[in-house]
């Protein structure tokens, strides 16, 4: 039985800005609501990226990961398809100093021989 690797990528909105009481620049990924700090604003974008692999990685193990992505809005979408802009946010980005879309990865390593016990539909509708 061989054994197979699987990248995914999460390509999301990392919105950083300084927060002056605490003297942190604080990270924000909206489409997931997580939050992260850092002493700079790549240091926060990082720990943002850190905290959502790990998040994702925790309710993929949990069996959950469908369920809050379809919470959280998220669909299937083919690689032709164009991601509608201007969605609405939980929280206004404007107080942030900077929002850039980031590629978070993520790798599964699965079994050949697991793939076949589980339907799958190749129908596109």
């Amino acid at each position: 039985m061989s054994n197979f690797e699987v990248d995914i990528r999460f390509n999301l909105a990392i919105a950083t800005r300084h927060d002056q009481d605490t003297g942190v620049f604080v990270g924000y990924c909206p489409a997931l609501n997580i939050y992260s700090q850092g002493r700079s604003a790549d240091e926060a974008d990082q720990a943002v990226m850190s905290a959502v692999s790990m998040f994702v990685g925790v309710c993929y193990g949990r069996g959950i990961l469908h369920g809050f992505l379809n919470e959280k809005g998220f669909t299937k979408m083919s690689p032709k398809t164009e991601v509608a802009t201007g969605e609405p946010q939980y929280i206004s980005l404007n107080g942030f100093d900077r929002v850039v879309e980031r590629s978070i990865p993520m790798q599964m390593l699965g079994s050949a021989g697991r793939v076949h016990d589980v339907p799958c539909s190749t129908s596109t509708h």
